[in-house]
C-alpha cells in the first residue's frame, strides 16, 4: 500500500495514539517506529506535558499486554 511505501522510503517515522484509560481518561502514547541505522526502542511510551514541558513514562497499561 502507499503507506507502507512512505514508511519505507523515510529516514525515520513516530505514531502517536490516543488510548482510553477507564471511564474517562485518555493518555497519548508515542513510539518511534523507525529511525534509520539505530537500534531504536519501538515500545510504546505514555506522552504528557506538564508547565511547558513534555515528558515520556512507561504507560499504566503496559502490563495489561498492550
Amino acid at each position: 500500500s502507499e503507506r507502507h511505501t512512505e514508511l519505507y522510503v523515510a529516514d525515520g517515522a513516530i505514531e502517536l495514539m490516543m488510548k482510553e484509560v477507564g471511564d474517562s481518561k485518555v493518555q497519548r502514547w508515542l513510539r518511534c517506529v523507525k529511525m534509520r541505522g539505530e537500534n531504536i526502542d519501538t515500545h510504546f511510551y505514555c506522552l504528557m506535558h506538564e508547565n511547558g514541558k513534555f515528558t515520556l513514562s512507561i504507560p499504566l497499561m503496559r502490563s495489561m499486554g498492550y
